[in-house]
């Protein structure tokens, strides 16, 4: 086992420039179509991240298919006085399982796997009691696994031997990780309850590299992000690769005693499945306008109605509450109707994406910063525009 720093840290003050450039960059970068009073009112949740030089978050707010707001705030680069805008490259986390799970519904559809299969059938070397689990239990997190870190404790310690932390931490590369999650039996029993699972994902990353005898990167750009128009997006399956107009991801530096200094806070790990899309604002418009007119796979509107579709319930004994489709939360709300989401957290990234159905409207977070309260952020955003609609 490996263990990669990334121990380069610079402070900010509010008021003060830091390392680098003495002149400061624009820190709101705002593209919005006019300047309605609701665009005024989600600037203002935002604010806070236009002071100084600190990292932010990207937004973007779709009605009827019409942008009504678009912007940044805040900085792509500390080092280098680069602010966001929505060309920002964000890695954005578990946002990337809709992507794994839609290539895996591909795959179904070209016959070169059963949803409905032991994964055994696919990766024949995993733990006996793994290999007779469906695919679609890994798909819904009801295979009875977890995390990356609960799955593999009991098969691996740190170099110190304290329990492993992933992400920015202990490193493994791709092939050892699948190594070690070959011992893994499930933790209850499959089918029984939801678990949210990086594991399973991973796993199904595996699954469609090997029946389509490619890596997961190239055939999600092939048969998702090209065909949708997202020719800058990529799976990063190389954690060292430039990435033109990346958004470095940023973490409060606890010793400071205002929290206006940060630390890099990127992955170092080069695994796929679970998370890894690198997109922007312009290019994840083109995604959410999948849901809207589907254009990918051989029936598109039948595709993205299975994409949305409700394969697991989150809690059996509330089937009324939020369930979980392909790679997407669903729920339904008395008010708004249907809704899709998901949320993604790693290193310091964080994001959000929300499609109510029936009312036509989404938006998306993308930040660079791990301190961001996106719960709070994305129903102030929800109340700013479909409050009158109740």
């Amino acid at each position: 086992m490996r263990l990669r720093f990334l121990p380069l840290i610079c402070s900010f003050a509010l008021t003060l420039v830091g390392c680098g450039s003495t002149q400061e960059s624009p820190s709101v970068v705002d593209s919005s179509p006019g300047f309605s009073q609701e665009s005024r009112q989600v600037n203002v949740l935002f604010d806070a991240y236009t002071q100084g030089r600190q990292p932010g978050c990207a937004v973007a707010v779709v009605d009827e298919g019409k942008v009504v707001h678009k912007a940044a705030y805040g900085h792509a680069s500390l080092d280098h006085s680069v602010p966001l805008n929505a060309d920002s490259m964000f890695r954005v986390a578990s946002l990337s399982k809709q992507f794994t799970a839609a290539a895996l519904a591909l795959a179904a559809e070209d016959g070169l796997v059963d949803l409905d299969a032991p994964i055994g059938r696919y990766l024949p070397n995993l733990h006996p009691r793994t290999r007779q689990i469906p695919l679609r239990f890994f798909l819904t997190h009801t295979a009875g696994f977890a995390g990356f870190e609960e799955s593999l404790q009991p098969h691996v310690k740190g170099i110190t031997g304290e329990p492993v932390t992933f992400g920015t931490g202990d490193y493994l590369t791709p092939d050892e990780l699948y190594e070690l999650s070959r011992l893994t039996a499930p933790m209850s029993d499959p089918g029984e309850r939801f678990t949210y699972s990086n594991m399973s994902y991973f796993w199904l990353g595996r699954v469609i590299e090997r029946v389509t005898d490619e890596p997961l990167r190239q055939y999600i750009a092939r048969k998702l992000l090209v065909p949708a128009g997202m020719r800058r997006s990529f799976i990063s399956d190389n954690a060292d690769e430039v990435i033109p107009d990346r958004a470095t991801a940023y973490s409060p530096l606890e010793k400071s005693p205002d929290g206006s200094a940060f630390e890099r806070s990127e992955t170092n790990l080069d695994w796929v499945g679970a998370n890894a899309l690198v997109t922007s604002l312009n290019e994840f418009l083109l995604w959410d306008e999948q849901f809207r007119k589907p254009t990918i796979g051989p029936d598109p509107q039948a595709f993205r109605d299975l994409l949305v579709s409700r394969q697991a319930d989150l809690e059996n004994d509330k089937p009324d509450g939020a369930g979980y489709a392909f790679g997407l939360y669903v729920k339904d709300n008395d008010t708004y109707g249907p809704s899709v989401y998901h949320r993604g957290s790693w290193a310091a990234y964080r994001s959000i994406y929300k499609r109510y159905l029936r009312e036509d409207f989404a938006y998306f977070i993308f930040c660079n910063r791990s301190d961001v309260d996106r719960e709070q952020i994305s129903q102030a955003i929800e109340d700013i525009y479909l409050g009158s609609r109740s």
